[in-house]
């Protein structure tokens, strides 16, 4: 019985650490439109493609932007 409750808590485990995971990059991608929506709305053509070029980065490219900060 013992084995049982250990193989359910470690099975809970995985599945929340997938939501968790999906639901990062899922909040990620949703608000990348937003972001991109944003950059329409400036003039300057440098500031316009620079900011293309930040709502553009895929979230796996986010990732590894942030990984060393937060190390």
């Amino acid at each position: 019985m013992k084995g049982y409750d250990i193989q359910r808590v470690m099975v809970f485990a995985m599945a929340l650490t997938l939501v968790a995971g999906c639901s990062s990059r899922g909040v990620y991608d949703s608000t990348q439109h937003r972001r991109q929506a944003e950059c329409q709305q400036i003039v300057d053509t440098e500031e316009y493609y620079a900011c293309m070029a930040r709502a553009s980065q895929t979230y796996d490219e986010y990732k590894r932007s942030v990984e060393p900060v937060l190390d």
